[in-house]
């Protein structure tokens, strides 16, 4: 009878901690699989996060190429040809107080025009624009340094035209076309946060 009674009780445990077993292993599952999920939300809340911090690095980066045509690159490049514009003709002083009467329009449209290139220039980005800028603004400086009808003078004046002013010209026309590709780019970049 103790044998019977003691194969029942192992018998009974034995049920007892396989349902205890079972339980254990569906509370487990049942953790396991809210982990997953709660994994795959984290995943989903970080791709999210993700894809906020790429649409708001490149709706920066196209504002500030879009400033940067606007109001630097595009201004030049729709003058290039003016060759009123880009001549050997010492600037008068910026943003100085003009009388009205201030010679003639011409005048007035260079240095307007070169007023408003070097109020924008902060926004160049582009390191052969700003050197070409730079030998074009020196080339001026040199030119006006010399004296007049001097062989040193006729040089630089040469120089200028047929280096200097075509050098600046060309990278002009080589940052708008950066300029341009890159913001198509991005704005395809951008279309592609807006599909659902």
């Amino acid at each position: 009878m103790d044998e019977t009674i003691l194969a029942i009780a192992q018998i009974v445990l034995a049920a007892a901690l396989a349902f205890l077993t079972w339980k254990l292993y569906r509370a487990t599952q049942k953790y396991a699989n809210q982990a997953e999920e709660q994994s795959k939300i984290m995943k989903d809340q970080s791709n999210l996060r993700r894809q906020v911090m790429d649409y708001d690095r490149l709706s920066k980066q196209y504002g500030r190429l879009e400033k940067e045509m606007a109001s630097f690159v595009s201004p030049l490049y729709a003058r290039r040809n003016e060759q009123n514009l880009f001549l050997l003709q010492e600037r008068p002083q910026r943003f100085a107080h003009r009388v009205p009467d201030l010679a003639k329009a011409a005048e007035v449209d260079f240095v307007n025009f070169w007023e408003g290139i070097d109020q924008y220039s902060y926004l160049n980005h582009s390191n052969y624009l700003q050197i070409d800028l730079n030998n074009y603004n020196a080339a001026i400086s040199a030119f006006f340094t010399v004296q007049p009808n001097t062989p040193e003078r006729e040089t630089l004046q040469k120089t200028f035209i047929e280096r200097i002013r075509p050098q600046l010209i060309q990278a002009i026309e080589k940052r708008f076309n950066e300029l341009d590709k890159k913001l198509k780019e991005i704005e395809i970049e951008l279309q592609k946060f807006e599909k659902p």
